[in-house]
């Protein structure tokens, strides 16, 4: 299983703390944000990480994981434009060969590892599910008469707070799936349409979970995280 870290895009909801600093460099306690989820990585059995940067400040990521002294070779690729995580992971192919995927973003924070889940993974993808305040942010999965049917991508109102989150696990033909994505109205490739893929084909796997989580992509979640840190919810 090899690692994905996806630290592109350009930080504009952080802005202007992003103008000069790429956004997964901000602190959160005792290190930058990036190191919170590669900890993740490390601690859940990934030896090998593809670290996905955008194409500003990438000199900037690169050095920081240097920095970091992380146990695990680390490979570095680039995503020129932020057109959307299938796009950043598909970035990542030439170092990943034939083996499964473990995708994290670069702005989450987890409380827990997931080495249990690695070790009896064999085929298809196994995604996250996690109760939030604010659905309307995240991809949100939608059920008819409690059977999963789709994961509807920020929609506007939902009847439940349940949403997809990371980290993800895919199996090698993720590959495939993605070169068959199609843009969506926003220009980007989504990541709730590679779940949707996965779903069709009967082999999406949602667990949920309870331990920590927080996506640092607003000020607002930033903040929290650092309450949270202070406050031992995570190490």
């Amino acid at each position: 299983m090899i690692g994905i870290l996806l630290a592109g895009g350009r930080g504009t909801r952080l802005m202007p703390a992003t103008l000069y600093l790429n956004k997964h460099l901000l602190p959160v306690g005792d290190r930058p944000m990036m190191a919170w989820p590669l900890k993740t990585m490390i601690d859940s059995g990934i030896r090998k990480i593809v670290v996905v940067a955008g194409d500003s400040f990438s000199d900037q990521v690169i050095n920081a994981v240097l920095d970091l002294n992380i146990p695990a070779r680390i490979c570095y690729a680039k995503q020129y434009k932020p057109l959307g995580m299938p796009d950043a992971i598909r970035k990542a192919r030439r170092f990943v060969g034939n083996d499964s995927v473990f995708v994290c973003a670069a702005d989450n924070i987890f409380g827990g590892n997931y080495s249990a889940l690695i070790r009896k993974f064999k085929m298809g993808e196994i995604s996250m599910l996690r109760q939030v305040s604010d659905p309307s942010r995240f991809g949100v999965p939608m059920y008819v008469n409690r059977k999963l049917v789709a994961i509807e991508e920020k929609p506007k109102t939902s009847s439940h707070n349940w949403i997809v989150s990371g980290p993800h696990i895919f199996d090698n033909k993720i590959w495939k799936y993605i070169m068959g994505l199609v843009p969506s109205t926003r220009g980007e490739l989504e990541i709730s349409d590679l779940h949707q893929h996965y779903l069709e084909l009967q082999q999406l796997k949602l667990v949920k979970r309870r331990d920590y989580w927080i996506d640092c992509g607003t000020y607002e979640s930033l903040i929290q995280a650092q309450v949270d840190y202070f406050n031992h919810k995570y190490k």
